[in-house]
């Protein structure tokens, strides 16, 4: 009796192995139907799209989710998986600042001259997909936020001097639309960037020549493809504003969020959330409702009816753990501000597509970086699901903590949403007639409490209506 319970045991143990090694390596598979049946449907999306036809796309999107069957969501080529640290504690601040020093002293004179990478110059330390503008518009972002709580001044007005010249070195090179220029990585044989040029070329024809000039592609000829960069150029300098108030950077957002407004929403999901995030904070900084209403457009239009059940998007690149995760991070600052009809679907959207990419780590490991754990408005907007957030804060904790060990995920804008997540600090209330003497109040890391009394109990609640910490006949 012992054995066979073993033995069951052992079956079931290997079923589930089995199961889990299915899902880490499954990828999307279509027979030749299937692709010729979805090949007619995104064509005929692609219309209702351009019609901007909610009916049509939602209609559309039914049909393309029956043909893919089990196959929706499902990446289109394998993922490569690490092993994340167990540890689920979050790095302290000051843990924090000094692992952005180490980071930044590894690769000093990239961030001295990060005003070049604005101006299109390579870093020889730079991956090959890694495009100049924007590049070196997250790094400035990045080196911002870590400023923001730098203690060293000598490193402070580095960090801010050296991305504030950056960010002046890219205005001069904002277009007349207010989007900017996409280098030609033909050059540099660029493998995933030089065949998508030669196909945009070729479709140009004749006025290919109005479209390159000394190196650089100027007119995206209305398809969006700048949407990529504007939006990610839009958010830096959103986030440079609000750190410097330099307005220069505000009119700056507000010239690409003019260019955003006006394109086209296409096939790509993850591509229309950029319009979504760029949007969103061109809204933030004027309340004009022109902007959130275009960027509602493109969630409802663009991204939320390609969301399978599982939480993924339905096509192989979408699907993939790198897309999945910018269309997370990309959407989730928009919660903010919608009403609570489209909060309501955003909300449920977002908690889904989570939920998948944590349940997707926890089991396979990490096939992504993790800045898509670190939004505010996630943790503090979505306040229904408890079990969620703290399975996001765990994850959170494992991502930076293989980080500190090995490097793995770590770069400065990572590095620096981090440590502006951090920002969010640990406050206390009280009455004064309970003659208590509370510092620093608030803080991110500790406080002091004295009272001239015993004090029979104390709860203190973080920002995310976490316990932190419990205690009756607390004493002075």
């Amino acid at each position: 009796m012992i054995k066979k319970k073993l033995s069951l045991l052992c079956l079931s143990l290997l079923i589930k192995l089995t199961l889990i090694a299915q899902l880490c390596n499954s990828t999307q598979q279509l027979n030749s139907d299937q692709e010729s049946t979805l090949k007619k449907l995104f064509s005929d999306l692609e219309v209702k799209l351009k019609l901007e036809n909610q009916r049509g796309v939602d209609s559309i999107h039914t049909l393309i989710k029956s043909v893919l069957g089990q196959q929706q969501g499902l990446p289109a080529t394998d993922e490569k998986y690490t092993i994340l640290n167990k540890d689920t504690a979050l790095l302290s601040l000051s843990s924090a600042i000094e692992l952005s020093r180490k980071l930044i002293d590894k690769d000093i004179a990239i961030y001295q001259n990060l005003w070049k990478t604005a101006k299109g110059i390579k870093p020889k330390t730079n991956s090959p997909n890694s495009i100049f503008l924007r590049t070196a518009a997250e790094y400035a972002m990045g080196l911002l936020f870590i400023a923001e709580k730098e203690t060293d001044k000598t490193r402070k007005f580095e960090y801010i001097t050296w991305a504030s010249q950056a960010l002046d070195s890219l205005l001069t090179m904002q277009l007349p639309n207010g989007a900017f220029p996409f280098p030609d990585l033909r050059v540099y044989n660029d493998p995933l960037f030089s065949p998508i040029i030669n196909n945009f070329i070729l479709s140009c024809g004749k006025d290919s020549i109005n479209v390159l000039s000394n190196g650089w592609i100027i007119d995206d000829k209305n398809t969006g493809e700048f949407k990529f960069d504007a939006g990610i150029i839009t958010h830096a300098y959103y986030n440079a504003y609000l750190q410097t108030k330099n307005t220069n950077y505000k009119e700056a957002v507000i010239r690409l969020a003019n260019y955003l407004e006006t394109l086209p929403i296409n096939l790509n999901y993850n591509y229309n959330t950029f319009v979504i995030l760029g949007l969103t904070d061109a809204y933030a900084l004027t309340n004009n409702t022109d902007y959130l209403n275009r960027a509602l457009q493109n969630l409802n239009l663009g991204v939320l009816p390609g969301q399978s059940k599982n939480g993924k998007w339905l096509d192989g690149h979408n699907a993939s753990a790198r897309y999945h995760s910018i269309i997370i991070q990309n959407c989730t600052d928009l919660l903010e501000y919608v009403q609570q009809t489209e909060f309501d679907k955003l909300s449920a959207m977002l908690t889904n597509a989570i939920r998948n990419q944590i349940s997707s780590t926890n089991i396979c490991g990490a096939s992504t970086g993790f800045r898509w754990l670190m939004n505010h408005s996630f943790y503090d907007r979505i306040n229904t699901n408890k079990t969620l957030k703290d399975s996001a804060f765990s994850i959170l904790g494992n991502y930076i903590q293989t980080a500190s060990n090995n490097g793995n995920y770590l770069d400065v804008p990572t590095m620096g949403e981090y440590i502006h997540f951090l920002t969010h600090t640990l406050s206390l209330e009280y009455k004064t007639e309970d003659k208590l003497k509370v510092y620093p109040n608030p803080s991110n890391s500790y406080l002091y409490i004295d009272s001239e009394n015993p004090i029979e109990h104390i709860t203190i609640i973080d920002s995310y209506g976490r316990i932190v910490f419990k205690n009756s006949n607390f004493n002075k």
